[in-house]
């Protein structure tokens, strides 16, 4: 998170103190949001490691790559909540130097996943199934270990400066200072954490954006080329593939309405394939090697059961994120907090709202996509029992 807790500094007695039952609401709510998080994100991560197969699907990779990362940065939410309640930190200089960064490097993951998801998901439309399911385990890590590696490198400097300062009024605070700043000045801190803002948040913001214009484009213009074969009297099964063997993917094949030959060669509705997951272990169908309509059809159900619910979790992350981004900007322009009375409650609400969407998404993907939805009820029928 980029606006870190900052309300040791520059507070001032026109702050209104927070209803002590705004306070227990506020409690209650980060107590929830936080359960649900954690074991929401660890159900994530089980359905996708009691499968035994190594053969899943990008998508699913990314998923479990989000989930972790969320649980991660939910872990590390309540020492901010406790800092911002005490106005005090108190839980050592080790923890200074580890949560922040730990929490920011999960953040980063979390949105350039988000980004990788969003031109993920403008590559399914426009390649073919054999595309989609020849990428090997090893190429999946290496790009993954690559996502987190580059966090690290880019929150490294955070870490480093990170520390934990006695106050004259006897209170610890949790801070990062750069050579050259102080307490009442700290420029070069406010250049670095600018910058790493615009990487963290506003580069995959636009790669998503981009992302998703050009699945806008590709869709008008795949729209456009049918009707006009179809004012031609010419049908779509006439025309020859793109490519060779690639072909584009109908709006009506992302959102689930696949048709495939069964064996009398009558068209049938495709059946999304998702495995059992938990106990006992069943493996998904192994996806390699696609040759065949009746397994390219498997293929894209499967990525269709993910992609379907990615406009939610995009949504849902970009719409709780904005209030604590904008309360970041103005805090990094203005030098300090607001001295609007009612701006310090105002900001705890937009960081519980910021924690939010790692409780959110969990439910999206129960709700959304068979696959998890199954692999959810799986589980807790097996812990039930």
């Amino acid at each position: 998170m980029n606006a870190t807790v900052k309300t040791e500094q520059n507070r001032t007695d026109n702050f209104i103190d927070e209803p002590l039952a705004s306070f227990y609401v506020r409690v209650v709510l980060f107590a929830f949001i936080m359960l649900g998080s954690v074991l929401g994100n660890a159900v994530v991560c089980k359905s996708i490691l009691s499968l035994p197969t190594r053969q899943l699907l990008f998508s699913y990779y990314l998923v479990t790559n989000l989930a972790v990362a969320e649980t991660i940065s939910s872990l590390c939410f309540p020492f901010y909540f406790v800092y911002d309640w005490l106005n005090h930190w108190p839980f050592g200089d080790v923890a200074c130097k580890l949560v922040f960064p730990i929490q920011m490097t999960a953040m980063f993951v979390e949105t350039y996943t988000l980004a990788f998801i969003a031109a993920y998901r403008y590559r399914v439309i426009v390649s073919s199934c054999h595309q989609l399911a020849s990428r090997s385990l090893a190429k999946v890590l290496l790009v993954l270990g690559l996502l987190w590696v580059a966090a690290l490198i880019v929150v490294l400097p955070v870490g480093v400066m990170h520390a934990e300062i006695k106050l004259p009024s006897e209170q610890n605070h949790c801070r990062a200072l750069f050579p050259g700043d102080t307490s009442q000045d700290a420029s070069r801190h406010t250049k670095y954490s600018i910058a790493r803002f615009i990487v963290s948040f506003v580069v995959p913001y636009l790669i998503i954006s981009i992302s998703y214009v050009a699945v806008a484009v590709k869709i008008k213009t795949h729209v456009t080329e049918l009707n006009a074969t179809r004012t031609n009297g010419v049908t779509g099964e006439d025309l020859p593939p793109q490519n060779g063997h690639a072909r584009f993917i109908e709006l009506e094949t992302m959102e689930g309405n696949a048709w495939v030959q069964n064996e009398n060669g009558k068209k049938t509705k495709a059946k999304r394939q998702t495995g059992k997951v938990g106990c006992p272990r069943h493996a998904l169908p192994p996806v390699q090697a696609v040759r065949t309509r009746d397994d390219c059809s498997s293929v894209m159900n499967f990525e269709v059961d993910i992609l379907r619910m990615i406009y939610l979790i995009i949504l849902t992350f970009i719409v709780c994120y904005i209030p604590i981004q904008v309360v970041f900007i103005y805090e990094q322009v203005k030098g300090g907090l607001s001295d609007w009375p009612y701006y310090i409650i105002v900001r705890r609400y937009a960081f519980l709202l910021t924690c939010l969407p790692g409780a959110f998404h969990p439910i999206l993907y129960g709700t959304m996509s068979k696959f998890y939805a199954k692999a959810f009820a799986t589980l807790v029928s097996c812990h039930t029992k």
